[in-house]
């Protein structure tokens, strides 16, 4: 009976183990196929699918039975797996985002949406949102792979045109050219910029193609 009884037990234990390590993949499986949709609505400039993904409100069901809304913006597809940060730490593995790694490791060459996508999607993702509300932000993963990168993402590349970068206004959040380039110029020099990766910081100036914006005004 003691043994019935344990074997029990252990069931159940692994029970919840199993559900809680499912919940957290789900979490990744969704920030995965959000950030897909984004980077490929991205390549295929159609800017105003991406508008609509960053203004319309999502049903978060974990929120039930508390005074939270039921309802979230994208922001909740990005959130801390501390399962992952603890596997990290408890192999002793050398790496700053197991998430990200993983991330790159199902994109091989000739992958559609590029990994490279994906990373431009993750900026926009991340300009979007500084600024919102403080209770969760965008934690941009997959541009750990950027830390010694110098030339832009293609969008930003092409926005040396004002006609093109009047387009993207919309997705940053700015409603003016004037106003993007103070709100790059705000991250770029922010605290929160400096402290990502283990304080190795995002060069928001590079990616964003800053410096050279000015020729659209």
């Amino acid at each position: 009976m003691k043994a019935m009884v344990t074997d029990v037990n252990v069931t159940k234990v692994l029970m919840i183990c199993n559900k809680i390590y499912a919940e957290k993949a789900y979490k990744i499986i969704a920030h995965d196929a959000f950030l897909n949709t984004v980077a490929l609505a991205l390549d295929e400039e159609r800017f105003d699918l991406v508008e609509t993904a960053f203004n319309r409100r999502y049903l978060v069901r974990e929120h039930s039975g508390t005074d939270r809304p039921s309802t979230s913006d994208f922001r909740v597809f990005r959130q801390y797996l501390e399962s992952l940060e603890h596997r990290k730490h408890l192999l002793k593995l050398a790496r700053l985002s197991l998430q990200a790694d993983l991330l790159k490791e199902t994109r091989p060459v000739g992958s559609v949406p590029s990994f490279e996508s994906l990373m431009q999607a993750d900026f926009i993702l991340y300009i979007r949102a500084y600024g919102m509300s403080a209770d969760h932000s965008w934690y941009p993963i997959s541009l750990v792979y950027t830390q010694d990168r110098y030339p832009p993402f293609l969008l930003f590349a092409r926005a040396e045109s004002r006609t093109y970068l009047v387009r993207l206004l919309p997705l940053i959040g700015a409603p003016t050219i004037e106003e993007m380039q103070q709100r790059l110029a705000a991250i770029d020099s922010s605290e929160q910029a400096s402290r990502v990766f283990d304080y190795r910081g995002l060069p928001v100036a590079n990616l964003s193609n800053m410096r050279h914006l000015v020729c659209a005004i």
